[in-house]
């Protein structure tokens, strides 16, 4: 499974938003019964996010993460 990024407009981002797109990815892969996938980032903050949510960085040219998608590593 690819993640793709997503943007959320200035006027609406904060972790609030943030939290409830990650949840409703979760629930949406839980359904499905995907465990993980993977997670391309090409900035520091969003690298950082990444890593707090389990994401492991994977050789490649691209920072990309391998991210558990149900909570567990």
């Amino acid at each position: 499974t690819h993640w793709e990024g997503f943007w959320i407009s200035p006027e609406h981002k904060n972790a609030g938003v943030t939290r409830a797109l990650l949840r409703g990815i979760g629930r949406v892969a839980e359904e499905m019964g995907v465990k993980w996938a993977f997670v391309e980032s090409d900035e520091p903050k969003t690298a950082r996010l990444l890593e707090r949510l389990g994401g492991v960085q994977i050789p490649a040219k691209l920072s990309t993460y391998v991210v558990p998608l149900s909570g567990g590593k």
